[in-house]
């Protein structure tokens, strides 16, 4: 289960669910909201670990920026080695798989395409 607290978002305990008053359980300290009330972020709760949303985003679009930005120049690079020996003409659609892996989490994600020259 995944919630996302926004500081923003004020509530009055009437307008919550009986399965959101549940969460007040796995709430964070006093000293905690004033913590994120003060940096003005969010809280990503997944099962009653708290993680700071902002900082996992900014994280996630500076690894995904460097895997495309790299992987571009790698397969440029690459394609016009190929050009330059003669191996391909410059009309093919190439076939291309992306394997992201993230063992801390038990994630792998196999992504395929084509990469298209003409």
């Amino acid at each position: 289960m995944f919630i996302c607290c926004l500081d923003s978002e004020k509530r009055s305990d009437r307008s919550l669910t009986p399965a959101s008053r549940d969460l007040d359980s796995i709430r964070p300290s006093t000293d905690a909201r004033r913590a994120r009330h003060n940096r003005g972020s969010a809280l990503l709760i997944f099962q009653g670990i708290y993680m700071n949303d902002d900082t996992f985003n900014i994280s996630l679009r500076k690894f995904l920026k460097m895997v495309g930005v790299s992987s571009q120049r790698e397969i440029e690079q690459a394609v016009a080695r190929a050009r330059a020996a003669g191996e391909i003409d410059g009309s093919e659609k190439l076939p291309a798989t992306m394997t992201l892996e993230v063992p801390g989490l038990k994630l792998s994600v196999k992504f395929e395409g084509k990469v298209e020259l003409e």
